[in-house]
């Protein structure tokens, strides 16, 4: 007798009753399912963050916390301070809104808080490095690009180059060139002309996106891993807002009690007579006609389930999200402090893995045109004279955030400095702050106490002569 010997696999890789519902093996690879699928998804995205009000919330919450009030800053690190002061200063005169943007219409906190945006709604950024001469002047600035104008229907294979969705890459899969369309497609009735594709080398377009898969060439919008879940919830909330509106309201129906010959008379007559309608004012009784009863209706709605169904669905949208759920529901009646700080720390990190994408897909590139800008039309020698490598010492101070409880996070950072485990430096890094700044604030402040014949704030404090505040 012979035993057939079992195959063993992965039980997720089985295929029963219960695992029918997982799709089969699928040959598309990504950039085929996102040319079938891309299009619909950003409409749909962008309905949601037009419409849901948890969307919405999610999206504010996001650029309040990675952009912030002030933009990721720039700190030039070169090893000559007037070059960095001179260099900073350039990039803060060049981030206003009439220079940073060819239209004017975004300065660069704007711009950035638009290309984070774009990269939640869209999935993908796609910014043009324009250099234009207005009134004889050498011109260096940016332009924001429709997403839907990169098109994902521009696909074609060669021996040579290969074009995927609008992008063109060479053998070695570098990106040569992006294929444009001259207008939104979706407007091509109104305008010929928007359907007709010119080609952009890849040196002149940053094109933001998280790749999230091998030879993966679009972005994939962040909110649409959530749009199913955040559909029904919303339709279950109109069925319970209709319904409770409804149960609010006192409604019923008149029957009559009639045999047979009798229900034959009263069809012949209720097509000559009007149906009866009673309104009803509170504290009054009405009397019936002769034969009729009152029968309520009373739809019954389990509100209680409403709570527990709607917090677990929230749960998930904002794991698939990858924010607490605090956060997007607004919901703090059940929030301990250790939960909220435990919560903000795993938001904290999001937060900075955006930023890290914004600095090296967006503000890096486009502070580097901007050296090359300065060097070759620049009318300073201290930039001019230097080399590009040398110039190129960029470092970027992104937003950060205070803790729950700030007293205790001040006597932890006293207690590192102290003890050595912390610079002083790096608790001002930690808050947002230049540290070239803060000395220099440290430095006026110490004169000042010298001025007044102290030499530090705590001499200052001890003395009974200073007035208290």
């Amino acid at each position: 007798m012979k035993t057939k010997l079992s195959t063993r696999k992965f039980s997720s890789a089985s295929i029963d009753r219960l695992l029918g519902s997982f799709d089969h093996a699928d040959p598309m690879g990504i950039n085929e399912k996102l040319k079938s699928s891309l299009s619909t998804m950003r409409d749909r995205t962008r309905q949601g963050a037009r419409d849901n009000e948890y969307i919405i919330q999610y999206i504010n919450y996001m650029i309040a916390n990675v952009i912030g009030p002030e933009g990721i800053r720039l700190q030039v690190k070169t090893s000559n301070k007037k070059v960095n002061k001179l260099l900073e200063s350039k990039w803060k005169e060049f981030c206003r809104r009439k220079n940073f943007s060819i239209d004017q219409s975004v300065s660069c906190c704007e711009a950035q808080a638009l290309a984070l945006r774009s990269l939640l709604i869209d999935g993908e950024y796609i910014i043009k490095k324009e250099m234009v001469v207005i009134a004889d002047k050498p011109t260096f600035a940016i332009r924001f690009i429709n997403p839907d104008r990169l098109d994902e229907n521009n696909t074609s294979y060669s021996e040579t180059n290969d074009i995927k969705m609008g992008i063109e890459k060479d053998s070695l899969g570098r990106v040569l060139n992006y294929h444009i369309l001259k207008g939104n497609p979706r407007a091509y009735f109104i305008d010929p002309k928007a359907r007709l594709s010119q080609s952009i080398p890849s040196k002149q377009i940053i094109h933001g996106f998280v790749i999230e898969f091998v030879d993966q060439v679009r972005g994939i919008p962040k909110i649409q891993s959530v749009l199913t879940r955040l559909k029904l919830l919303s339709r279950y909330d109109k069925a319970v807002l209709v319904a409770v509106i409804i149960s609010a309201q006192t409604m019923g129906f008149f029957t009559k009690d009639l045999n047979d010959s009798e229900l034959d008379e009263y069809g012949d007559e209720q097509e000559e007579q009007e149906p009866l309608y009673i309104e009803a004012e509170a504290g009054s009784f009405q009397e019936l006609p002769p034969g009729y009863n009152l029968q309520e209706f009373d739809p019954k709605f389990p509100q209680d389930n409403y709570e527990n169904f709607t917090t677990r669905q929230l749960q998930a949208i904002s794991s698939g999200l990858g924010c607490s759920y605090s956060a997007l529901s607004s919901d703090l009646t059940k929030v301990s402090y250790s939960s909220m700080r435990q919560g903000a720390l795993n938001d904290r990190e999001s937060f900075k893995q955006l930023q890290s994408i914004l600095v090296h897909q967006f503000l890096q590139p486009i502070f580097e045109e901007f050296l090359s800008f300065e060097r070759d039309f620049g009318n300073d020698i201290l930039i001019s004279s230097r080399s590009f490598d040398f110039l190129n010492q960029a470092k970027w101070q992104c937003r950060r955030w205070d803790w729950v409880d700030p007293l205790k996070d001040a006597s932890a950072n006293k207690t590192n400095v102290e003890s050595g485990f912390m610079t002083q430096e790096q608790v001002w890094i930690n808050q947002g702050l230049d540290p070239e700044e803060q000395w220099e604030k440290w430095q006026e402040q110490l004169e000042k106490y010298k001025s007044i014949g102290f030499t530090n704030h705590e001499e200052m404090k001890s003395n009974e002569n200073i007035p208290k505040v």
